[in-house]
C-alpha cells in the first residue's frame, strides 16, 4: 500500500482524518488506482499545478483542487474540486488527509458536510461521449419529392457547408491582413476568428473587419493590473470617479465603435483572478455596469465571462459558477461563460466533462474561448486536442469551441500549434482538427434509394446541425440545387426538392 496526503478543504478540517460517515465509499471497496475522483466540499492549498515525480511507499503527495477569494459575508460556501490519483504509486491510496489553508489563525471555519465521489471511468468516456453527440448534435431530415412527374429518377448528393456549432481560432489581426498563407489557412479551417490582441485597451486598433466570419471580441477590460494602461494608474488620483468615467468611456468608444460588427464580447476578463477595477472604483458594482454600459451600446452583442482554470483544472470552477450566479443575481446581462481551456498536461475528458457540468448549472451557454496544448511529441499533443474536443463537443451547454492560434510562427506556445514552418506544415494535431472538423462531425452523403410515402418520394437521414447544399439529379444531371439550415430543434426537418421554375 502506498499511503498519499491529498491536501484539500471545504472549510477548516484541521489534523482530523477524514472520517466514514463524512465520505461515500469511505472504506474505498473500490481500488483506488489511476481514476479520478471528485470532492464535492474541498478547497486547496495553493494556486499552482501540482506535479507528482518519485513517489515512493510511504511518501505523502499534496494535491490542490480548489481555491476561491472569501469572506465572512459570504456566509456557507460550497466548495467543489477534483483530482487524479496518480499512477505513479504502483499500489493504492490508504489514507485521504484534508486540509484549510491560507485564513488567519483567528478566523473559525465550520464543516456541515463533504463529500468523494469516483467518477466514470476513462474506458467508457468515448462511447458515452459519441452517443451524446449522436442525441444532441444531429436531427433527422427528410427530403420530400412531392411531385413525382418533375424528378422521376431522383439522385441526391447532400453537403454540408457550414457547422452550426462554432469552431474557430484566434488570429493575429497583423497576420491576416499580411500573410496569404496564414490567411488562407485560418479560412480553410475555421468558421469563427477572435482577434488575439488588437481590441484590448492598451492596444486598440481601427481594423476593418472586412472579414467573412463571425467574430469574438477580446476584450473590453482585463482585470489584471499589467493589462490596464499605463497612464490610467498614474492619474486615478484626480478625482474619486476617475477610473469609472474612464472606464465607461472605453465602452462608449470600443463596444460604440463596432457595434453590430462582433458576435460576443468578453467584458472584464479574468475577474477571479485579479480584481483592478473592483478596488479602484469602489467595489463590485463597476462590474456588474460594464455589462450593462456594453448592452447599452450593442444590444445584439453576446456578452460574456471569461476565465481561466476552471476546465484545464479545477483550481476555480466552483468560483467561477460562484460568480456567474453573483453576476447574474446583480442584474448584469451576462450571455455567456468562457472557459479558457489552457492545457498544460493531457487533457482529461472525464474531468472535463465534470467541471462543464458544474458550470453548466447556470443555464448560460459554454464557448471554450482559448483552448491550447503544449505537447513536443505531436501524436500525444493530437490525443490531446482530439479529447478535449470532444468532452466539449458532446456536452448540451458548449455552443463553441476556439483555439488560442494554430500556427507556430504565431502562438504564444509554439508546441501547441496545429501547423509548421513556413509552408504552414500540418502536424498531427492539424490532421486531427481537419478530420473531426469536417469529416467526423460533418454531414456529406449520396442518396439514391428513397421511399414513396402518400406525400411522395422521400429520403431520409440524420445529419449534423448547421448549412447544407443539396445537388438533386434527374437521370443523373443536376436539375436543381437546393439549400437549407438544420437548426438543432425538436422533430424532422422536411425540405421540399420539387423543381419550380425559380430551382
Amino acid at each position: 500500500m502506498t499511503p498519499a496526503t491529498l491536501s484539500a478543504s471545504l472549510l477548516w478540517l484541521t489534523a482530523c482524518v477524514v472520517s466514514a460517515e463524512i465520505f461515500r465509499n469511505a472504506g474505498f471497496e473500490s481500488p483506488l488506482g489511476p481514476e479520478n475522483w471528485s470532492c464535492s466540499g474541498c478547497t486547496g492549498l495553493r494556486d499552482g499545478d501540482d506535479k507528482v515525480e518519485g513517489t515512493y511507499n510511504g511518501s505523502e503527495v499534496h494535491l490542490m483542487m480548489f481555491s476561491t477569494n472569501m469572506t465572512a459575508q459570504d456566509g456557507w460556501r460550497r466548495m467543489y474540486g477534483d483530482i487524479t490519483v496518480p499512477d505513479t504509486y504502483g499500489g493504492s491510496v490508504s489514507r485521504v488527509w484534508m486540509h484549510v489553508a491560507g485564513a488567519p489563525a483567528a478566523v473559525r471555519f465550520l464543516v456541515d458536510g463533504a463529500s468523494l465521489e469516483e467518477l466514470s471511468m476513462r474506458e467508457s468516456w468515448r462511447a458515452e461521449a459519441d452517443a451524446r453527440i449522436e442525441q444532441i448534435r444531429k436531427r433527422d431530415v427528410i427530403l420530400r419529392n412531392s411531385d413525382l412527374s418533375t424528378v422521376t429518377q431522383p439522385a441526391l448528393q447532400v453537403a454540408q457547408t457550414k457547422s452550426h456549432f462554432a469552431f474557430g481560432s484566434a488570429v493575429k489581426a497583423t497576420a491576416l491582413e499580411t500573410s496569404g498563407h496564414y490567411r488562407d489557412f485560418f479560412f480553410n479551417n475555421f468558421e469563427w476568428a477572435v482577434i488575439e490582441n488588437g481590441l484590448k485597451w492598451q492596444q486598440t486598433d481601427p481594423y476593418p473587419f472586412v472579414v467573412s466570419v463571425p467574430i469574438r471580441g477580446h476584450c473590453i477590460f482585463w482585470a489584471k493590473p499589467e493589462h490596464v494602461p499605463k497612464w490610467l494608474g498614474w492619474v486615478d488620483w484626480i478625482w474619486d470617479g476617475f477610473v469609472r468615467h474612464m472606464c465607461r468611456q472605453r465602452v462608449d468608444d470600443v463596444v460604440g465603435r463596432y457595434a453590430g460588427r462582433l458576435a460576443h464580447w468578453d467584458v472584464n476578463n479574468e475577474m477571479l483572478h485579479a480584481s483592478y477595477f473592483m478596488d479602484r472604483a469602489g467595489g463590485p458594482q463597476i462590474r456588474y455596469d460594464m455589462f450593462r454600459w456594453a448592452r447599452e451600446k450593442d444590444p445584439n452583442v453576446k456578452l460574456f465571462l471569461n476565465d481561466y482554470n476552471v476546465i484545464s483544472s479545477s483550481q476555480a470552477t466552483q468560483a467561477y459558477a460562484d460568480q456567474i450566479s453573483e453576476f447574474l443575481g446583480n442584474g448584469a446581462p451576462v450571455g455567456g461563460v468562457g472557459v479558457q481551456g489552457h492545457f498544460k498536461s493531457l487533457p482529461d475528458p472525464v474531468l472535463i466533462k465534470s467541471r462543464l457540468d458544474l458550470l453548466a448549472s447556470s443555464g448560460l451557454p459554454i464557448w471554450v474561448t482559448e483552448l491550447d496544448f503544449s505537447e513536443p511529441d505531436e501524436f500525444e499533443k493530437a490525443d490531446g486536442y482530439e479529447d478535449a474536443m470532444r468532452a466539449a463537443f458532446s456536452h448540451p451547454a458548449v455552443e463553441g469551441l476556439l483555439i488560442w492560434g494554430f500556427w507556430d510562427q504565431a502562438h504564444w506556445r509554439p508546441d501547441a500549434a496545429l501547423v509548421n514552418g513556413e509552408n504552414f506544415q500540418l502536424n498531427e494535431a492539424g490532421h486531427r482538427w481537419q478530420r473531426l472538423v469536417f469529416h467526423d462531425w460533418r454531414t456529406n452523403l449520396s442518396l439514391t434509394d428513397g421511399i414513396v410515402t402518400p406525400e411522395g418520394k422521400e429520403f431520409i437521414f440524420r445529419g449534423f446541425h448547421g448549412n447544407y447544399e443539396v445537388k438533386v439529379k434527374n437521370h443523373g444531371q443536376v436539375v436543381a440545387t437546393k439549400t437549407f439550415y438544420l437548426r438543432p430543434e425538436e422533430g424532422s426537418l422536411v425540405v421540399d426538392i420539387d423543381i419550380t421554375d425559380e430551382s
